[in-house]
């Protein structure tokens, strides 16, 4: 027999479940166009942040492909950019359970993450991919904090909406400019789960590969990589070295850079990188639908999407289009008046430079003294923006 002075705590219990139920129900992910039989749920839509809840950031949630993904890790995963996409860049090009095929379907990928752990792909800050904000303000300036500290809410938000997972080990990962989203948010997560009344979080570690950590050893990096891969002629890279404050002009476009270093980047980026895909030198073509068309062959056809980088993933071609239809917007829960691009120009061009130029070392000194679990890695076949640079952050 039940309490009556335990029953409306047990009422109160028992609306919150079932908002929560609901508020999964809302976010199903269901009739994906071109999507093959899967063996996993997926939800998708939008967490609220923010003191007003003005900001909308959009996720994309598969579970484990396991019989018990309960019992599997649940990780978080951040693009970088800043600006860039973790739905078109993380879930559907890289380690996501789909891609994109030209004919417009959706194919497995067998090197899926979701196989060993739930897998959130976040795309943060707001004006990135499908994220937005009521508030013309919250597009006037970006900054490391304020994405943190949004990031931050949109963990403590999402748990709400998915409480059955507060339980299981978690992971924060991302890549490239997630080398200073990822640590920053951990930073977060270790401070709040040290508040009494805060939400704690099984936080166990976080990862990120090719990781912008600080400007001189990435750039640096970058650049020993080019050389030593023969993709940069030994003209450009003395330029390079000799002209160039890689500790704060290059790759960002601040006043006061010297010519001969202008010079040096446009040779860099327009001729000897020019069509390359950093992200795998040695990659295949894309799934075409004619053979013996090489990956520069199309790439030369194709402009940079993003001022900060000449070089681009012509697989993306595929994605944009997909993202794009209404039927698949629909599915996602997205409006349709929401153009999916893979990076934000908004978000780069109003992100503080000082923020992007600051050195996350002190940040990992910090996190090593958590006990958390911290991986730093970088493919082997890949060039994006920090080269050699996990080695340089061991001796650092």
């Amino acid at each position: 027999m039940f309490n009556i002075v335990t029953l409306p705590v047990m009422i109160v219990f028992v609306l919150m479940f079932l908002e929560s139920i609901q508020g999964i129900l809302e976010h199903a992910v269901k009739d994906l166009p071109g999507q093959p039989p899967v063996n996993f749920s997926q939800y998708a839509g939008y967490i609220d942040v923010g003191e007003t809840k003005s900001k909308h950031l959009f996720y994309w949630f598969v579970e484990a492909d396991n019989k018990s993904p309960s019992s599997l890790p649940i990780a978080f995963w951040f693009n970088g950019g800043p600006g860039c996409s973790s739905v078109g860049d993380g879930l559907l090009t890289e380690l996501g359970p789909f891609r994109v095929s030209y004919s417009g379907n959706l194919t497995f990928n067998e090197h899926s993450w979701n196989k060993e752990a739930n897998v959130v792909f976040v795309e943060s800050p707001v004006a990135v991919g499908f994220s937005y904000s009521n508030k013309k303000s919250d597009y006037a300036a970006f900054s490391d904090a304020q994405t943190a500290t949004d990031a931050y809410s949109f963990l403590v938000n999402w748990f709400t909406s998915y409480p059955e997972y507060l339980k299981n080990d978690m992971y924060i990962i991302g890549e490239s400019y997630g080398g200073h989203y990822v640590p920053q948010l951990v930073q977060q997560v270790v401070k709040h789960n040290k508040s009494p009344g805060a939400q704690f979080l099984n936080l166990k570690g976080f990862a990120v590969g090719n990781a912008w950590t600080d400007a001189y050893f990435d750039n640096k990096g970058s650049i020993d990589y080019f050389h030593s891969h023969s993709l940069i002629s030994d003209e450009t890279y003395k330029s390079l070295i000799d002209n160039c404050d890689l500790g704060h002009e290059f790759p960002i476009d601040v006043p006061n850079t010297s010519a001969k270093c202008n010079n040096a980047t446009l040779v860099l980026y327009n001729m000897d990188l020019s069509g390359l895909n950093v992200y795998n030198i040695y990659g295949p073509s894309c799934n075409l639908p004619y053979n013996n068309v090489s990956t520069q062959e199309i790439m030369n056809q194709k402009t940079p999407s993003f001022p900060a980088s000449a070089a681009i993933d012509p697989c993306l071609d595929y994605v944009t289009p997909y993202l794009n239809k209404a039927d698949v917007k629909r599915a996602l829960h997205v409006s349709p008046d929401i153009e999916w691009t893979e990076c934000s120009n908004t978000v780069f061009n109003k992100y503080a430079v000082s923020d992007i130029l600051s050195s996350m070392l002190p940040v990992y000194r910090e996190l090593l003294q958590t006990g958390l679990r911290i991986m730093v890695y970088r493919q082997a076949a890949g060039t994006s923006t920090e080269g050699y640079q996990p080695q340089a952050l061991g001796r650092g």
